[in-house]
């Protein structure tokens, strides 16, 4: 009786909050049956259309809209954007684009106030209003989760802009650099004024090496990223404490850029699912640091020029770990059917090989990318000198595509795959000696801001055994904007000369050649990787023609077999014009079936995964297909 008596006071105090309580409903699926959300553009009447709802089963629920009708249809669905959306996304729609081409003309600060300012107790009191409201609305029936947000930003887009200059971010940022005055680093004066610490000062002192203004620039976007960091944890714990059993998400991240994005080590232990972009080295750390029962879900977007890049992309997301698809999105699959056919095809076979192979778990092993977010913002400030003042104009996506750590980033990530190899990625703040465990080898990418305290991590995983892979400049400054007296690279070398391999600017042109040459640098690459026992695929891939870079990763199964799947690594669209069936054709191309060989070390035995009919070590797969396979030691009689 008192259990009844409670749940209806429950009841009764949602009916005068004015809110509904959903029936609880049971759920077609969960997160270990592969779901794949179909975002709902046009949110007509009908959830979702019987076709995909069969197909896919699950899609994204605004934060307002009822879940009865997702329950009685048996559709899986998590809550989206469930602290509000415009807060924490930032679009450069048309009034933000008037705003800042005036700043651009005028450099008038009053115009550098991140509209809304997330410093603003009123903005943080309407962003926790809209949560709690949201959780209520939920209660019964909150899906597979609740998403914070999507594509979270301080800035659009993690684009640059000197925002915020407003009278709530004053005063954080000198209260913050007090809370920070113990570390070494932070030791500007706690009245340093948050205008000085400006791109256009710090881009000045790059030209004539002043210290002070280059670490006043470092600071302040220490100082955003952890404002931004401050409201999402806020509102994590927030959500955990009216719903610890709700999984909570974040997607669309592009992780930390120089001046937006969110740092994905800072955030994740937060989450309970996430998505990170195909930009940087955002999904390796992802897939790097996330824990035990933490999901990952990748996005998959209509590309109208190559029809088999979405089954492509479903494949290639699923061997690199992921537990779900968001599809972009209802709108593009009902126009165009192609899209819509190969996709439920893909999301098929995927779910049948998960089912015959439910402990398949790769995970990034053997080398990393060292990130490090102050090396992350002054690399971009390295590039943007050559633009002077016109360095608004440097969007995220332009120095994604330009930017000299980014270039050499995607370099990296693409020869370690041609290798065989699993790349992931991991913070500077946590590599020791016993990184060496799982990567033995660690890269340092344009690494320029390295201070004392990174030297010493260095050394003790050099001390460990492990070995460093070098690409441009190491330790130009530390974190106070200051050059060292000796260069850093000559101190770890002359301390580890065997243990330190210089790449020069062989790797950047390897995005080019990899199709057709690189095969020197490749081979240079796979001997330091097999130094170290379980970096590399324990097989290869040959295809009839020519020879194919491939995507191959792998795991351990509990029966001591090796569940191992490879995916042709054409990652970007012109890459793809060998394997088109009509070279020359315009538009929407059409990739040919592959017959490929799996070649391995005598005493092992193939089982096939998919395609299921497969038999022998060859196969034909079909366009953006994956062939996964278990490979199994045969016991000598």
């Amino acid at each position: 009786m008192h259990v009844q008596h409670a749940l209806s006071m429950f009841f009764l105090a949602l009916m005068l909050l004015g809110l509904t309580p959903q029936e609880p409903q049971a759920q077609s699926m969960d997160w270990d049956d592969f779901p794949v959300f179909v975002w709902r553009q046009d949110r007509e009447k009908q959830a979702l259309d019987e076709r995909f709802r069969r197909a896919f089963g699950a899609t994204n629920l605004g934060r307002g809209e009822d879940s009865s009708a997702l329950g009685r249809e048996r559709i899986a669905f998590y809550v989206d954007n469930a602290a509000g959306r415009n807060d924490l996304h930032l679009d450069r729609d048309k009034a933000y684009e008037e705003r800042a081409e005036r700043w651009y003309r005028t450099r008038d600060e009053s115009l550098l106030v991140r509209q809304p300012c997330l410093n603003d107790p009123s903005v943080i009191e309407r962003l926790r209003a809209t949560l709690e409201l949201t959780l209520k609305q939920h209660a019964l029936n909150s899906g597979l989760g609740l998403s914070l947000g999507d594509e979270v930003s301080f800035t659009p887009y993690g684009s640059p802009e000197d925002t915020c200059l407003c009278l709530h971010c004053k005063s954080a940022w000198r209260e913050w650099l007090t809370a920070q005055e113990g570390d070494e680093k932070l030791r500007l004066a706690p009245d340093f004024e948050l205008a000085r610490a400006s791109t256009d000062a710090a881009r000045l002192a790059l030209e004539s090496a002043e210290p002070e203004p280059i670490q006043a620039w470092l600071l302040r976007r220490a100082f955003t990223q952890a404002m931004m960091q401050k409201r999402l944890r806020e509102l994590a714990q927030q959500a955990r404490r009216a719903r610890p059993d709700v999984k909570l998400g974040l997607l669309g991240m592009v992780g930390r850029t120089a001046f937006g994005g969110v740092a994905i080590d800072g955030l994740l232990p937060q989450l309970g699912f996430a998505e990170s972009y195909r930009v940087s080295d955002a999904r390796e750390l992802l897939f790097t640091l996330r824990g035990a029962g933490q999901r990952v879900v990748q996005t998959i977007f209509f590309d109208e020029d190559c029809a088999a890049a979405a089954p492509w992309f479903a494949w290639e997301s699923w061997m690199r770990g992921a537990d779900g698809l968001v599809i972009w999105s209802d709108r593009e699959l009902k126009q165009h059917a192609e899209y819509a056919d190969l996709l439920e095809r893909s999301v098929q076979q995927i779910r049948g090989v998960n089912k015959r192979a439910p402990d398949f778990a790769p995970i990034p092993r053997g080398v990393a990318i060292v990130n490090d977010e102050d090396s992350i913002a002054f690399g971009w400030l390295v590039d943007a000198a050559l633009d002077g003042p016109t360095w608004p104009r440097r969007l995220q996506g332009w120095q994604e595509e330009h930017g000299s750590r980014e270039k050499s980033l995607r370099a990296w990530l693409r020869l370690f795959e041609d290798c065989g190899a699993m790349p992931g990625a991991l913070p500077l703040s946590q590599v020791a000696a016993g990184t060496v465990a799982r990567f033995p080898v660690l890269v340092l990418n344009h690494l320029r801001v390295l201070d004392d305290s990174g030297m010493a991590r260095l050394r003790a995983f050099l001390a460990a055994e492990g070995t460093l892979l070098v690409r441009g400049e190491l330790g130009r400054i530390d974190a106070r904007g200051r050059s060292p007296s000796k260069a850093r690279l000559e101190l770890l070398r002359e301390a580890y000369p065997k243990s330190i391999v210089e790449i020069g600017a062989e790797l950047d042109a390897y995005l080019g050649e990899r199709l057709g040459g690189g095969v020197a640098l490749r081979e240079r690459l796979t001997r330091v990787l097999a130094a170290h026992e379980d970096t590399l695929a324990p097989w290869r891939m040959q295809s009839e023609g020519a020879p194919l870079p491939w995507l191959m990763t792998w795991s351990e199964a509990s029966n001591e077999s090796t569940l191992c799947a490879a995916l042709p690594n054409l990652v970007e669209g012109g890459e793809r014009e060998g394997l088109v069936e009509s070279p020359g054709r315009p538009a929407r191309q059409r990739l040919r079936a592959l017959r490929v060989k799996v070649q391995c070390a005598p005493g092992f035995e193939l089982e096939w995964l998919q395609p299921h009919e497969a038999t022998g070590r060859s196969c034909e797969l079909e366009a953006g297909e994956a062939a996964v396979f278990r490979l199994v030691k045969v016991e000598k009689k």
